[in-house]
């Protein structure tokens, strides 16, 4: 059986997130069945990553990325297709433009769903309140006008589809409730993203248990606001005010650096002293200080199947996440951390002081490692893939 995945993100070097998701499952299928993956990239070639056949395709540098990546290379997809002759096509982007060219494939097609449209509702109201003067905010606003343009077309491929599957369960609520009804006409699942879970163990092994900084926070993202890095920023200086053991570790690049810059400039001069920021790192140096902090701060505002909570859970790392749909699933569900509506800094700043200083929370992570590491290990993904792959495609 031959699997072509195309996505714009590809590898996990390169990106996390989606990127790391697709990286791992590539890698996990192509233990298996043959495995293509047509990805965008810098500049167009051919190479092999492993078992993996990759074609990188140049796309324009403009945001989304994965829209213009399809907008750009749509026949381009479609004729590599032609040419690999797949069993099964697998769209891990939102945006698959070229979908209408292989109306006559013999291909199956499955269409992941790494987010879904009530939601992203809420999140883009969220961008719409932002400051009108940053440049940041107008480019989104400017998105917002196109985004029912871009539904529609995300609609339009789900004609062709012959299954679907959902990173999580309440996306998939979502998207089968408030979504386009063509959809509960396909095979709906849910399959979680898998993560190698023995690198995680090796990390987790690497690293000293006297290293694990008693009172240290971690927060890693890309750095824009619904992601909330400022709420994060505002919640730590009272927090710190209460207890000046606190440490937080800012790990990432966007176009909210200099604004964060700037924020932990301010507040050192006020006497908050316990902020460091670290910029954009390698994945493995981030998985490193995950592992010798205390906690994982994860205050974004809408995620489908957020990795970097799966990761922290899979180096024993508690979290403190956003309340939302997202973690409710995956931190109060499993049992690995505490929510807190970020947008009540005071209810933030408790929870922050709270949570760092929990030792029966470290405890219970702990304990529940191996429960977990079979949800969340790339092997029991694969298997759930092939599983469906075998479904669509016969013996």
């Amino acid at each position: 059986m031959k699997v072509a995945i195309v996505t714009f993100k590809y590898p996990p070097d390169r990106l996390g997130g989606i990127g790391a998701l697709n990286y791992e499952l590539a890698r996990g299928l192509s233990k298996y069945v043959e495995v293509v993956v047509i990805t965008g990239g810098d500049k167009d070639e051919v190479y092999r990553n492993g078992g993996v056949k990759v074609y990188s395709l140049k796309a324009p540098k403009l945001r989304p990325k994965a829209f213009y990546f399809h907008l750009y290379n749509a026949e381009r997809v479609a004729k590599i297709i032609e040419r690999e002759k797949p069993d099964v096509i697998q769209l891990n982007d939102n945006y698959n433009l070229f979908l209408k060219l292989l109306r006559n494939t013999k291909s199956k097609i499955i269409k992941v769903f790494h987010g879904s449209p009530s939601p992203f509702n809420r999140f883009y109201y969220d961008l719409r309140t932002l400051s009108p003067n940053s440049l940041y905010d107008i480019a989104w606003n400017i998105t917002l006008i196109a985004y029912n343009y871009l539904i529609k077309l995300v609609s339009l491929s789900l004609e062709y589809i012959d299954a679907a599957v959902h990173v999580s369960k309440h996306t998939m609520y979502y998207n089968l409730n408030y979504g386009d009804k063509m959809l509960r006409k396909k095979t709906n699942v849910v399959i979680y993203p898998g993560l190698n879970t023995e690198a995680l163990h090796k990390i987790r092994l690497n690293t000293p248990k006297n290293s694990k900084k008693r009172k240290s926070l971690v927060f890693g993202a890309r750095l824009v606001p619904y992601k909330g890095v400022l709420h994060l920023l505002k919640a730590f200086e009272l927090a710190y005010m209460d207890d000046n053991d606190l440490e937080l570790h800012i790990f990432g690049d966007g176009p909210l650096k200099l604004q964060v810059l700037k924020t932990i400039k301010r507040l050192r001069h006020k006497g908050i002293k316990g902020i460091y920021y670290h910029g954009k790192v390698s994945r493995q140096e981030f998985l490193r200080n995950i592992t010798t902090s205390r906690v994982l701060i994860h205050p974004s505002l809408y995620e489908a199947s957020p990795m970097v909570v799966i990761e922290a859970t899979m180096l024993e790392t508690p979290v403190l996440a956003h309340k939302a749909p997202y973690s409710e699933e995956f931190v109060e569900c499993l049992g690995v951390g505490r929510t807190v509506n970020i947008e009540s800094i005071n209810e933030f700043a408790n929870a922050i002081i709270s949570i760092a200083n929990d030792e029966n929370l470290m405890r219970h992570v702990m304990q529940s490692y191996e429960r977990l590491q079979k949800l969340f290990d790339i092997n029991e993904t694969v298997k759930r893939y092939l599983a469906l792959y075998q479904k669509l495609v016969g013996d």
